[in-house]
Formats: C-alpha cells, structure tokens, sequence
C-alpha cells in the first residue's frame, strides 16, 4: 500500500500550534482618539448556539420571519480593581492601591509595607486631576 501523505492535515488559523504561554492574555489597548471610560475587558469564548431571531431586515426575503442565527458564547470573569495610575508626560506620578484586597492575592503579589491613606491620595487627585495625560486601571481576575 502507499503512503499516506497529507499536508494540511490542520488548520492554519490556530497557528503556531502551542500552548499558551499565560493564562491570561494580555491587553494593551491603546485609545482611538479622545475616549472617556474603561477601553476594554477580558473575555474568553466559551462555545457558539443557535438563536431563533425575527428577521426584520427591509426588502429580505425572509422579512418578518423567524430565523436561526449563530451566535458566540463569551465569557467574562469577574474583575476588581487593584489600583489606578496616574501618568503625566509618559512617566508615572501617582499610584492609588485598592485597600480590600484578598487574603489569597495578598500572597501572590508584593504589596508595600508602608500604608498610605488613599482618601488623602484621592483628594489631592481631585485637585490636580488636569495636571495628568492619562489614568490607567490595574484589574483583578
């Protein structure tokens, strides 16, 4: 018998084939122009479903009509905020830390030992809240 030769046994658009060398992926978004709030979040995909949706598309062939759509399951873990930092000129200035942080994260990460008082932090925010460039949020998973 001949040997069986099969090239593009895989697909490429999973590629290079690997596992991941961290959990979590990371994020790195930068803001499309002038942008207020949050730019994003980590989710992962979970599956895909069919949804029966009423198709209400002008001048379709199916208009008003139920149809099965496919859909992607996303999910999101919970996130808590570890601490918000302020920058101004590329370099940071301020950093605020969550003061309610898990007994089991405690471990994991190195906090400061010397305690500072976020509500005086957060007033002196307020009052020079002009001064910075940009103010970027540290999540917990």
């Amino acid at each position: 018998m001949p040997k069986i030769h099969k090239p593009r046994a895989g697909s490429l658009q999973f590629w290079p084939k690997k596992r991941a060398s961290d959990l979590l992926p990371s994020v790195n978004w930068k803001p499309l122009g002038k942008h207020k709030g949050l730019l994003g979040f980590i989710g992962y995909k979970v599956g895909m479903i069919r949804v029966l949706a009423r198709d209400l598309t002008p001048d379709s062939m199916t208009k008003n009509k139920q149809i099965i759509v496919p859909s992607t399951l996303v999910e999101c873990p919970p996130m808590r905020i570890l601490s918000v930092r302020f920058y101004k000129n590329n370099r940071s200035v301020l950093d605020i830390l969550n003061e309610n942080i898990d007994k089991e994260l405690k471990r994991k990460i190195k906090l400061p030992k010397k305690k500072i008082n976020s509500e005086e932090q957060l007033a002196d925010v307020e009052k020079r809240i002009g001064e910075f460039d940009d103010v970027r949020v540290w999540f917990i998973v």
